[in-house]
């Protein structure tokens, strides 16, 4: 492997903008419209998820789209804000090598929910920011870096205490130079690019 550390498969531009703009506006302008009171507050949500996610840019340019799986915790202090943290991973194939990365992110998150539809549907957009680790299989590489995001998305209440979720990001991502099995440096390996996330889940309301 080279300087260059390849991507997750490449979305098309055009329709991350659209599935953007579609949830942006349900958020913004139905949302404000619609929403009401809210679910109680204050309370604690847990969700896992499992989806597939992308990274783009010239440094990503020969890692494979992913399956990625993960979850995470909310505090809502309110009807509509939520504070959480989370543990995401992902495992990519590499074009052409016999190598695979294995990613892990912890991240921290910042979220607004509005419900609407008599409180059965909420959308929710916020801010995520991400402490990564990256390990490169075989030749046993390992770095660290960093990431921050946003990601919108919906949910369905099917009772009071149990929904579904569905969830878009895009996340910007830096990782320092790799470092072999030795702990040496291996210079010029530094990364930079993004990652585009869609990912389902169950949502448990305690």
């Amino acid at each position: 492997m080279n300087g260059n550390r390849g991507g997750w498969g490449h979305a098309p531009q055009p329709l991350r903008l659209a599935v953007v703009s579609i949830l942006t506006l349900a958020v913004s302008p139905v949302g404000l419209v619609c929403a009401q009171t809210g679910s109680r507050s204050p309370h604690f949500e847990m969700s896992p998820r499992i989806g597939r996610v992308t990274a783009d840019g010239n440094d990503f340019s020969v890692i494979e789209t992913a399956t990625a799986w993960g979850g995470d915790v909310r505090y809502f202090l309110s009807r509509h804000l939520a504070f959480g943290v989370g543990a995401h991973f992902s495992h990519h194939g590499l074009q052409t090598l016999p190598e695979h990365l294995r990613i892990m992110a912890l991240y921290v998150e910042c979220r607004y929910e509005m419900r609407i539809l008599t409180r059965r549907l909420g959308v929710f957009g916020g801010v995520r920011g991400l402490r990564l680790h990256e390990n490169v299989t075989i030749v046993d590489w390992t770095t660290t870096g960093w990431g921050w995001g946003a990601l919108l998305g919906v949910n369905w209440s099917i009772i009071s205490h149990l929904g579904l979720e569905l969830e878009i990001s895009e996340t910007a991502l830096r990782f320092h130079d790799l470092r072999g099995a030795d702990g040496s440096v291996i210079d010029g390996t530094r990364a930079n690019g993004r990652s585009f996330g869609l990912e389902s889940g169950i949502l448990f309301r305690f």
